[in-house]
């Protein structure tokens, strides 16, 4: 992640995996995540907004994710396409390891925490997740990810 640069992507800079304190430090994006803006009234997302808003994530998804050896997001979602005081859209919060073995530790979360976190899930690893299996993480199941984050910004509502 410290080698990839793109204009579209938040920089890494660092994590701490020593639990149960672990953390992963993203570049600071001072308007929040587009889950923020979609649900802030004060927003106005006119078709030019939410256009350029949807080209800032499909590019650097298809470009440089998919391109490099990184070759997948993992985790996308609203809450991770971060947006910078000039309104660009990045994205952060990459799959690691942990976070895939974070979604079998979910106890200390209530209920409803646990399932909105896979409302940008793809199907076929819903099923792997209900039979206790692993997220198997592809291309694919970014695409799916990617038209849930679309359909959000596109009808100005939550995931689901």
């Amino acid at each position: 992640l410290n080698t990839l640069r793109h204009g579209n992507l938040a920089l890494f800079y660092g994590a701490c995996v020593d639990p149960p304190h672990a953390c992963v430090l993203w570049e600071y994006c001072a308007k929040g995540s587009v889950q923020d803006i979609i649900q802030n009234n004060d927003v106005r997302l006119d078709s030019m907004f939410q256009f350029s808003l949807a080209m800032d994530i499909s590019a650097v998804r298809t470009s440089i994710i998919h391109g490099s050896e990184l070759r997948i997001h993992g985790n996308l979602r609203s809450s991770n396409c971060l947006v910078d005081n000039r309104w660009t859209c990045k994205l952060s919060g990459f799959w690691t390891p942990e976070s895939v073995e974070g979604e079998q530790q979910l106890d200390n979360v209530d209920e409803a925490s646990k399932f909105q976190k896979l409302f940008w899930t793809a199907p076929e690893n819903l099923r792997r997740i209900l039979k206790g299996e692993r997220r198997q993480l592809s291309q694919p199941a970014d695409v799916y990810s990617l038209a849930v984050v679309l359909k959000e910004i596109l009808c100005k509502n939550s995931a689901f």
